[in-house]
């Protein structure tokens, strides 16, 4: 096995090894040592890096999941109309002929995962609300649920049916769901994004490193800031004109989203959050890697959350080398405050983080963590309930 005295791209190598034996022997199949071995790394590096293989896992699907919906984005963003939509989804669905059969297996891997364990399930969950998010670009959101389903299951029909696919019927299909009204970019503006901007973005959701520096980077932070200040000046008008300048900043925002001032994130493009979301005071999200939310959240003031971070090599990060990690908050979470939230978190559903906490590891569902770095203290029980009723 070769040694390597600087080796920056370790980690990213270690996991996209973990990918790779995935695809050939299913997840039951690898060890740290077949990882080790694919990656060309000693094995002591796997626990360098990861706690354990949950961890691991999880990164790997996680940069799966970004890399597949980043693929999806990048072709979505060329349509400059309601046609060209669709012929994209009609082009998605027939693509690869034959299907390709890594991302079936990494696919079905994950799924597989996700039916017995919260924490994955989180990570299928952001992903299909990734997916519907891109689409609803161009779609109603109740279309883009429907689009988002045939995709899929098309998609798993072509690769195990024997019989070949029938394109014609597919573009009958697409016809038929979006026959309904449609909804325009959340930007407000018409046809794709700048080419530079999306590529960033792609690289940044798959976990890539990329230039912070970017000049596209920079303009986009920009126009953040000042839509940020746009909203946050709009405290104490009706909600609704405050959710219009959200939706102008962030990729999709459920009903009944609220922060207090003062809000402030790094673009916008990268947040996702669902309904009934409440964020006190100071809340800040540097969302390069993607950060999503889900339903009935709140934040406590001063919540941080950083899915960048910097080179470690002081020469790369003097060059403004990045890496970003995407963030998941499940259902019915609540985060004290001054939280610090880190880069690759999960919280699983209803689970509560204390005052003052430093997340740098999943939390699962149901759970009370907190304390630096944080770690669970205990299970929500029945024996929680007060019995109250509004």
């Amino acid at each position: 096995m070769g040694t390597r005295r600087v080796d920056p791209e370790r980690r990213d190598r270690i996991i996209d090894a973990a990918l790779a034996l995935i695809a050939e022997e299913g997840v039951a199949g690898i060890s740290h040592r077949k990882v080790a071995q694919r990656a060309d790394v000693p094995l002591g590096s796997m626990t360098y890096h990861f706690e354990g293989m949950g961890e691991l896992l999880r990164e790997a699907f996680t940069r799966f999941a970004g890399t597949v919906s980043a693929r999806f984005e990048e072709r979505l963003a060329a349509a400059r109309d309601l046609d060209e939509a669709r012929a994209v989804v009609v082009d998605v669905i027939h693509h690869d002929d034959p299907v390709n059969p890594r991302d079936l297996v990494l696919t079905h891997e994950l799924y597989t995962l996700a039916a017995r364990e919260p924490a994955y399930r989180e990570l299928t969950r952001a992903w299909m609300r990734r997916s519907r998010d891109i689409l609803e670009r161009h779609f109603d959101p109740a279309t883009a649920r429907q689009l988002d389903a045939l995709i899929e299951g098309l998609i798993i029909h072509r690769a195990l049916d024997t019989t070949p696919a029938d394109r014609a019927l597919t573009v009958d299909a697409v016809e038929r769901i979006t026959a309904g009204p449609v909804a325009g970019r959340r930007d407000g503006a018409t046809g794709p994004a700048p080419a530079g901007l999306d590529a960033l973005r792609a690289r940044m959701l798959a976990g890539r490193m990329y230039d912070d520096t970017a000049a596209e980077l920079v303009e986009a932070r920009r126009r953040t800031v000042l839509l940020t200040d746009e909203y946050n000046a709009s405290f104490g008008r009706p909600q609704a004109d405050r959710e219009r300048l959200l939706r102008r900043l962030l990729a999709a925002v459920g009903r009944d989203c609220h922060f207090e001032p003062t809000f402030r994130c790094e673009f916008g493009f990268n947040i996702r959050i669902g309904d009934n979301f409440y964020a006190n005071f100071d809340c800040v999200m540097l969302d390069g890697g993607g950060i999503t939310i889900g339903d009935d959240v709140l934040f406590g003031p001063r919540v941080g959350i950083y899915t960048a971070n910097h080179a470690i090599d002081p020469a790369e990060r003097a060059a403004g080398a990045c890496y970003a990690r995407p963030v998941v908050i499940g259902d019915r979470v609540w985060i004290g405050g001054d939280v610090t939230i880190n880069q690759g978190v999960t919280i699983g559903a209803g689970s509560i983080v204390g005052s003052g906490s430093v997340v740098t590891k999943p939390v699962p569902s149901g759970v009370v963590a907190a304390g630096n770095p944080a770690r669970v203290l205990r299970e929500i029980t029945d024996a929680d309930r007060t019995g109250f009723r509004p």
